[in-house]
């Protein structure tokens, strides 16, 4: 896709991408719920070099409207018949993914099998809808890593605004960081024993209001994830670092704003420019995800109209 030749004119490079293992310090600079700029430190669960068999959490850290519900997932035919549906694995590689039924009285919040290195809960709801697919993408790994949850601890509707604006970015051909996605949105509900909600940090809107009405399913829609065992992919490692948790924390992370001197050169240009876009429908966006044509086509007429209309003022 080459849409570059629309825009440099207009805003200028973004400029080169950092290393992309910038975000592998133990310490990420952010805001506080106060305001005040703290250091907040990397999930311990998240050790080097090993993945992570379990939770040590206790269920009483969680909510009774968490604990109250039990996977609609529950044998292997269910799994199977959303897989015919879906592409699920981003290999290429369907055999590379193992989506698995949770057994009897297993809730989302706690996961506990044996033997098992790299394995998590994964809502089908958000698969089938968004498309997302498995292992995430580094960006996607970062922000559950930024969060410190585990992929099903963050309500569907995140999903979409994390999904959309990876899809945006590499339509772009920008890299999506992050720190940079933490400049558009912060977390809330985190310290409720719940899921924890992505919402628009004030004055920063990217996309629409956008409310997909999943009504109660998705909370039931959560089955197990992990790698083939004889595949060579891991599901959520990179180069032996386990990139996120597996299981439900009890510190998900107060987001309120990204310190946006602590971002790289790099970043703060994408911040740059997608602050003086106009809003981008984030429904189109996840409907063109697998159609790269048609979302260029609907990129160059969206900056068409954008590059007038900013000239034009």
């Amino acid at each position: 896709m080459v849409l570059m030749a629309l825009y440099t004119e207009l805003l200028g490079t973004v400029g080169p991408p950092p290393p992309h293992d910038s975000h592998d310090s133990d310490c990420v600079f952010l805001y506080s719920t106060s305001g005040k700029e703290v250091v907040a430190y990397a999930n311990p669960q998240m050790k080097r070099g090993k993945g992570v068999s379990g939770s040590d959490v206790d269920t009483e850290t969680f909510g009774d409207d968490v604990q109250s519900y039990h996977s609609m997932y529950n044998d292997q035919a269910k799994v199977e018949l959303l897989r015919s549906k879906n592409v699920v694995s981003s290999t290429g590689r369907e055999e590379d993914v193992d989506l698995l039924p949770c057994p009897p009285g297993e809730k989302v919040c706690v996961l506990r099998p044996k033997g098992v290195k790299e394995i998590f809960h994964m809502f089908g709801a958000v698969l089938e809808e968004f498309g997302l697919k498995i292992p995430f993408t580094r960006f996607e790994m970062d922000v559950l890593h930024f969060l410190n949850v585990a992929p099903t601890q963050i309500r569907p509707n995140s999903w979409a605004f994390i999904h959309g604006f990876k899809i945006l970015c590499e339509a772009l051909e920008l890299i999506p960081y992050a720190g940079a996605f933490f400049h558009f949105y912060g977390s809330k509900g985190v310290g409720k024993g719940t899921w924890v909600s992505l919402i628009v940090q004030a004055g920063k809107q990217l996309f629409p209001s956008f409310a997909y009405n999943f009504k109660k399913n998705w909370r039931i829609s959560f089955m197990r994830v992990r790698a083939s065992k004889d595949s060579a992919v891991y599901v959520a490692s990179i180069d032996g670092d386990l990139q996120f948790p597996l299981s439900w924390t009890s510190s998900p992370r107060a987001i309120d704003d990204y310190d946006y001197k602590k971002m790289s050169t790099y970043e703060q240009g994408v911040v740059g420019f997608l602050d003086r876009m106009k809003l981008t429908d984030i429904r189109i966006l996840l409907n063109k995800e697998t159609n790269s044509e048609d979302l260029e086509l609907y990129l160059r007429e969206y900056f068409k109209l954008f590059v007038s209309v900013t000239c034009f003022f």
